[in-house]
């Protein structure tokens, strides 16, 4: 473990600052690791900010080669992860945000409201929105093409996330913006969140949901831990980089919100995406 100093003394090989909380005071964790499920992607180093505890992938992929990636996958996922899941498919912990929204924004199923699902994947979460909201209006937004079965009211735009001022290209706004499962894919998170407070009406509601750097399994299983991929899970905030960068980027954007919290979510997967994640032989289970 090698610790880098401050921004004056890092090289134009090293991370220079947090792009959660814009410290400059940076620790390399990890070096030389590939990606887990292509061998060929890599080398990166791994840093962890000193100051708010966030972890950080270096050097960050191009957004070409991010995007060469990507063209490999079903939906915005690996096809092995998409497998790990088996018939659950992610349904549990996607119903268990759409619920969260619901708590956090007062909503029941006859109320109407528009939202924005940036990095839509499959359009998991986007369907059961509609089901849940069906008087809601929806837009669904991610780099591959539209999926065939997504209802049909709810619109989907092909747009890249890595592009700055993506909230400018998608030209609407709506009174909830989510996104699960993106935050850590960007190749800039304090930009990203930046747009997506841009694509918020005034008094909206910003849902995230992304790995915790600093939680309790990460610890443990270190490079084990599932969301632990180098080169694609590019950036993972601890709760208190989170909220500096969101409450950062509604200042830029002169917002005062009613109020800014990250914290630790326990979402459900089954015992087989586990065991399958961690490479344990219960890949039998279901």
């Amino acid at each position: 473990m090698s610790e880098i100093g401050t921004a004056s003394k890092a090289t134009g090989d090293a991370v220079r600052r947090c792009p959660y909380c814009s410290a400059a005071k940076l620790r390399r964790t990890h070096t030389g690791l590939y990606h887990r499920l292509n061998s060929d992607y890599g080398p990166f180093d791994f840093y962890e900010c000193i100051n708010c505890g966030s972890g950080i992938t270096f050097p960050l992929p191009s957004a070409e080669s991010l995007n060469v990636l990507y063209q490999t996958y079903s939906d915005g996922l690996p096809a092995e992860n998409r497998a790990a899941m088996g018939s659950d498919d992610g349904q549990v912990w996607h119903a268990s945000c759409v619920k969260r929204i619901a708590t956090l924004g007062h909503f029941t199923a006859p109320s109407r409201f528009s939202w924005i699902e940036a990095g839509a994947g499959a359009g998991e979460m986007a369907r059961r929105m509609a089901n849940a909201f069906p008087n809601s209006s929806g837009l669904a937004v991610d780099l591959h093409n539209r999926p065939a079965d997504l209802p049909a009211r709810v619109a989907w735009l092909q747009i890249d996330l890595n592009q700055p001022d993506f909230h400018e290209k998608i030209g609407r706004k709506a009174d909830v913006v989510y996104a699960t499962a993106v935050w850590e894919h960007v190749r800039q998170p304090d930009v990203f969140a930046k747009s997506m407070v841009g694509l918020l009406n005034s008094g909206g509601l910003l849902y995230l949901v992304c790995p915790n750097y600093d939680s309790l399994a990460r610890r443990v299983f270190d490079t084990r831990w599932p969301y632990f991929t180098p080169g694609e899970h590019l950036t993972m905030p601890s709760p208190r980089g989170a909220e500096i960068c969101l409450r950062r980027s509604f200042s830029a954007a002169k917002l005062i919100p009613a109020y800014v919290a990250a914290r630790p979510l326990l979402l459900v997967y089954s015992l087989f995406y586990f065991a399958n994640r961690l490479g344990l032989p219960f890949a039998g289970l279901v």
